[in-house]
C-alpha cells in the first residue's frame, strides 16, 4: 500500500467497485480497501449441487433499472424474467391467489399519509383487519422495516408490481465483472483490510488500515466512504466501525434518520421439487402469520431449491435462534403446507445455506430505511464534506435506498462529483464551483419480489 493514490475507497461492495472503475477510467489512481476477505459486500452468491446460483444477499432486479442493466449490458451477463404466480397459506389451506397483487395494492392505496409524518403502523387506522395484514406483510418483508419506526411519508404511494429478473449465473458475476474491469495499472484492491481511523481536512486524508501485516497509514487527497449506514451510526469500538477525526458532525442529523432493516433468509436444497405435486408452477408463497412469512422458488428455472424469508420485526425475533432452529421451523412449515410428514421432510432435505446479516460486523443489518421525519436524509448523507470526504452506497440514494441499483447510481454520482471538482480545481475555480444537478435514476434491485413504482423517494423496486 506504499504507493501514491489520488482516492481511497472504503468498501468493496458494488458502490465501491463501480466508483473505482469510473475513477480509474478517468485516469485516477485508486486504492480500494475491503474489510471482508471477499468483494461484493451484501451480494453473496453460493452454488447448489447442480451448479445453480444460491443468493444469500441481493437476488432480484426489478423493473427497468438503468444503472444495473447498463452494467449487465457491458458485461454481457444474461438475465431471465421471474415467474409471477402467487400462492397463500391461510392457516389451513394452500391456494393460488391470482388477486394477491391487486388486493395488496387496494390496501396500500388506503394507507394515510396526511398530516405530519407518522409511523407506518399509525397510518393503518382506517383499514380493515385483512387490509392491515396485507399492508404490514408488504412493508415488513419488502422494505425490511419496523412499522413502528418507518416513515409513512417516505413509504407513501407504494405499489406492488411483480416484473422481476434474476442474473442467470448469479449476482456474483456482476461483482466479478466490475473487479475485472479495474485497471491494474491505476487501481490496487486489498481485501481483509480494515480501516480503523480516518483523519481528514480539506484536500487531505490520512487513514490507518489494519491488514494481516499490521497497521499502515495511507495518505490521499480524498476518500469515498461506501460502508453500510449502520457502521457510520455505531459508536461502539469494533471491526468495521471507523473513527473519523474530526467527527462527521455534518452528518449526525441525517444519520439519526436511518435504521438498518433486518432480514432473515434461509436457502434450502432438496432432492426434488416436491412442492410441484401440490402447487404446480408456484413461485411465491405467502404465510403472513408464519415464522417465515414469504417463500419463493427458482421458477421459471426448475431447480429443487426454496428460499424462506422474514423481514423487519419478525426477522429480529427469529434470527437470534440460529440456523439449525430456522431449518427445523422451515421444514415444519413446509410439511404443513404440502402435506408431508416430518421424517419425509428430513429425507428430502439435501442442504441449507444461511448468512446472518444482522450479526455480520461489516453490515450490521440487511439494508437501510428511513424513520419518521427522515425525508431528505439520503441526499443529505450523500453530500460531500469539503470536497474531501465523499459518500456512496444504497443509503445515499434518495429514490433507491436499500438496493443494488441505488448503490450503482451513487457510484456514478460520486465519480461525477470528484471528477467535476478536480476539473474545475485545475482551472483555479476550486471549491467555489456550483455542482451540476445530480441525476437520480428511479429503479432498483433488492432481494425480494415486491415492487414500488409510485413512490418518488424509493423509486421502482
Amino acid at each position: 500500500m506504499a504507493e501514491r493514490y489520488d482516492t481511497l475507497i472504503i468498501g468493496g461492495g458494488v458502490a465501491g467497485l463501480a466508483t473505482a472503475t469510473l475513477l480509474s477510467d478517468a485516469g485516477q489512481r485508486v486504492l480500494l480497501v475491503e474489510a471482508r476477505p471477499r468483494l461484493g459486500g451484501r451480494i453473496l452468491t453460493n452454488f447448489g449441487k447442480n451448479g445453480e446460483p444460491l443468493e444469500l444477499g441481493a437476488e432480484f432486479i426489478h423493473g427497468n433499472a438503468p444503472e444495473t442493466l447498463g452494467w449487465l449490458k457491458k458485461a454481457k451477463l444474461a438475465k431471465y424474467r421471474v415467474a409471477e404466480t402467487q400462492w397463500t397459506w391461510d392457516g389451513e389451506t394452500l391456494k393460488e391467489t391470482p388477486d394477491f397483487v391487486a388486493k395488496t395494492n387496494e390496501a396500500l392505496d388506503k394507507v394515510s399519509a396526511e398530516g405530519p409524518d407518522h409511523t407506518f403502523r399509525d397510518s393503518l387506522a382506517g383499514l380493515t383487519p385483512d387490509e392491515r395484514c396485507r399492508a404490514l406483510h408488504f412493508v415488513s418483508n419488502f422494505h425490511a422495516v419496523s412499522p413502528d419506526e418507518a416513515s409513512t411519508e417516505v413509504l407513501a404511494g407504494i405499489e406492488v408490481d411483480l416484473t422481476a429478473y434474476r442474473l442467470k449465473a448469479g449476482y456474483q458475476t456482476l461483482v466479478e465483472f466490475l473487479t475485472a474491469r479495474l485497471d491494474s495499472a491505476r487501481v490496487n484492491v486489498h481485501c481483509g483490510s480494515i480501516v480503523q481511523k480516518v483523519r481528514w481536512s480539506r484536500g487531505h486524508v490520512e487513514a490507518e488500515i489494519e491488514d494481516p501485516t499490521g497497521v499502515q497509514t495511507i495518505r490521499t487527497e480524498r476518500a469515498v466512504v461506501t460502508v453500510p449506514v449502520g457502521l457510520l451510526q455505531s459508536r461502539a469500538i469494533g471491526p468495521g466501525v471507523i473513527r473519523f477525526s474530526p467527527p462527521l458532525r455534518e452528518k449526525r442529523e441525517a444519520l439519526t434518520s436511518f435504521r438498518m432493516g433486518s432480514v432473515t433468509r434461509l436457502v434450502l436444497e432438496f432432492s426434488k421439487p416436491f412442492w410441484e405435486e401440490k402447487a404446480p408452477g408456484i413461485t411465491f408463497l405467502h404465510d403472513p402469520e408464519g415464522v417465515l412469512p414469504v417463500w419463493w422458488t427458482s421458477r421459471p428455472l426448475e431447480t429443487p431449491t426454496l428460499v424462506a424469508w422474514a423481514g423487519g420485526t419478525k426477522s429480529l425475533e427469529i434470527s437470534a435462534y440460529g440456523k439449525d432452529w430456522l431449518v427445523r421451523k422451515a421444514l415444519t412449515s413446509l410439511g404443513r403446507y404440502f402435506g408431508r410428514a416430518p421424517e419425509e421432510m428430513d429425507e428430502l432435505l439435501v442442504g441449507s445455506r444461511f448468512h446472518d446479516w444482522n450479526e455480520d460486523p461489516f453490515s450490521q443489518g440487511a439494508y437501510s430505511y428511513l424513520r419518521v421525519g427522515g425525508a431528505g436524509a439520503s441526499e443529505a448523507l450523500g453530500e460531500p464534506l469539503k470536497d474531501t470526504l465523499y459518500f456512496a452506497g444504497e443509503a445515499t440514494s434518495d429514490t433507491e435506498t436499500g438496493t443494488v441499483e441505488g448503490a450503482l447510481a451513487s457510484a456514478r454520482r460520486v465519480a461525477g462529483e470528484i471528477l467535476y471538482h478536480r476539473h474545475h480545481l485545475r482551472k483555479g475555480m476550486g471549491a467555489e464551483i456550483s455542482r451540476r444537478p445530480l441525476r437520480r435514476s428511479t429503479v432498483s434491485a433488492r432481494p425480494h419480489s415486491l415492487h414500488s413504482e409510485k413512490n418518488s423517494r424509493r423509486g421502482a423496486e
